[in-house]
């Protein structure tokens, strides 16, 4: 993973930020989406100390313009993606009777509309260089108990996602997904920890030839 372009959503706080110091703990050059500008020039700041190489960029992923301006600055930069890994940034904790509409379309925006369009983004500028790339969709955590029907919609829309995309775009992108487990099975490990094995996997020459598949992390079965 040395020296690749890795471009990872929502990467200021939660499984994002996880995700993008351990890329750039690895040797890549970590580009750290995020709507919070202060958050992502906090976590590239913090892989940039820790020896590694990043940048900050402001994106809101769930609108598909800034989405566009910001592809548009790393392929002024870079002119490349390598590596996509979209995290989600929103996780609902009401039930179906107390699940109001604003709820359901937090969660539908934040955490699928969202990867789509960066994906979509990143898919472009991949496919102009006509070379392997890797793309990664973490769903949201399922809350332990009862199943929260909008994060089963966003789970389910992430894994159907991944293997659209992965049959569209075969042989030289592989896309996959990741499903973190809910966090109260993860016991004192922070989230981030147990899906970040799985997406260096996916984004790994190990990884060759798997494609339109998810990886069920944790100890969820």
């Amino acid at each position: 993973m040395e020296s690749k372009i890795v471009v990872i959503s929502n990467a200021g706080s939660g499984i994002g930020r996880t995700i993008a110091r351990t890329f750039g703990q690895i040797g890549s050059y970590v580009v750290v989406l995020d709507p919070d500008p202060e958050d992502s020039t906090r976590v590239a700041t913090e892989i940039e100390e820790a020896g590694g190489r990043a940048i900050p960029i402001k994106i809101d992923p769930t609108t598909g313009l800034e989405v566009a301006a910001g592809f548009e600055r790393i392929a002024e930069l870079f002119g490349q993606v390598d590596v996509l890994v979209t995290t989600p940034a929103v996780i609902g904790s009401a039930t179906l009777l107390s699940l109001s509409e604003f709820e359901w379309s937090e969660v539908i925006n934040a955490d699928l509309k969202a990867a789509f369009l960066v994906s979509q983004a990143a898919t472009r500028l991949m496919a102009a260089r006509d070379v392997p790339g890797q793309i990664i969709l973490v769903a949201p955590a399922q809350p332990e108990g009862v199943m929260r029907p909008h994060i089963a919609a966003a789970q389910a829309g992430i894994i159907g996602l991944a293997r659209s995309m992965a049959e569209e775009l075969k042989p030289r992108i592989q896309v996959n997904a990741v499903v973190p487990p809910p966090p109260d099975q993860t016991r004192d490990i922070e989230l981030g920890e147990v899906v970040v094995g799985p997406v260096i996997f996916f984004a790994s020459r190990l990884s060759r030839g798997i494609t339109g598949q998810h990886l069920q992390a944790g100890s969820r079965v």
